[in-house]
């Protein structure tokens, strides 16, 4: 692995063996925990299993500059074999924002491993080459900065962006216990994670959606705009596809509105019998 994950990626599981599995992927500033909310409150449907992603939580990276994309799927593939080690079923992959882009990245390299795709606020990538690089330059300026900040500061700056701020209305038992989390990241760790799984550096799927030959949900929030658009121009891509959209709340839809949410995952799971 070429990013040298120093630490266990975290793969925590809550409990509910009678369930089909499901593997959680969490945003960026995120961990594993991130979705103890939503675990806890499904326990008689869903095994919830979900991981730190590299540079992020406990999966620290002793090889920032060398980190890339293949670290994060062969973390991802570790996972899954322990689940179906562990339960003997196929599980479903769900991942939000930078996780979701993770996902799509996963499932489409080998569709078959998975039960079912559910993403959040995720985006197949940037098709046009001029637009790439200019995302790319942007994080890593971004990257450069953060190195330079305690994480304090940077947190201060990242949840003030317009994307980041509707998370202001996350139930605070929720919201909480996720900032206390986000403080104890390190900004050198995640800016690593940031440029290796950047949309100006991943390829766009855009060309790959349709070898998606699984059941998938898309789910956006309704004030979630730019991600609103994105998924919109993903059906054509995505005939036999779900989309779904959760009334007044934004990019991190499953946590601002988590009853909702789990409305359409439990609803989206029960389909696949």
């Amino acid at each position: 692995m070429a990013g040298a994950l120093q630490n266990a990626t975290g793969l925590q599981r809550w409990d509910s063996p009678e369930s089909p599995p499901l593997l959680a992927l969490h945003g960026f500033t995120g961990d594993a925990n991130d979705f103890a909310w939503l675990a806890e409150h499904s326990r008689e449907s869903i095994d919830w299993w979900a991981l730190n992603l590299p540079g992020h939580g406990n999966a620290h990276i002793t090889e920032p500059d060398s980190l890339k994309l293949d670290d994060f799927l062969d973390a991802i593939e570790v996972a899954r074999r322990k689940i179906v080690a562990v339960t003997g079923q196929r599980p479903d992959l769900f991942g939000y924002s930078m996780g979701g882009r993770i996902a799509l990245h996963t499932a489409s390299r080998n569709p078959a491993k998975w039960r079912s795709l559910i993403t959040v606020g995720a985006t197949p990538g940037i098709s046009d080459p001029i637009h790439r690089m200019d995302r790319l330059v942007a994080d890593e300026d971004l990257a450069k900065r953060m190195r330079k900040q305690s994480i304090e500061e940077f947190l201060e700056a990242w949840q003030a962006m317009p994307i980041i701020k509707s998370q202001e209305s996350i139930p605070q038992e929720i919201l909480g216990p996720m900032h206390t989390r986000r403080r104890r990241n390190n900004p050198t760790q995640l800016a690593a994670a940031l440029v290796a799984v950047s949309t100006g550096r991943l390829p766009a799927l855009w060309d790959h959606l349709s070898e998606l030959d699984l059941p998938y949900l898309a789910i956006i929030g309704q004030m979630d705009l730019k991600f609103g658009q994105i998924t919109q121009k993903m059906r054509p891509y995505l005939p036999n596809a779900e989309l779904a959209s959760i009334p007044g709340v934004g990019h991190c839809a499953h946590l601002e509105a988590p009853e909702a949410f789990l409305e359409l995952l439990q609803a989206f799971r029960a389909r696949l019998h």
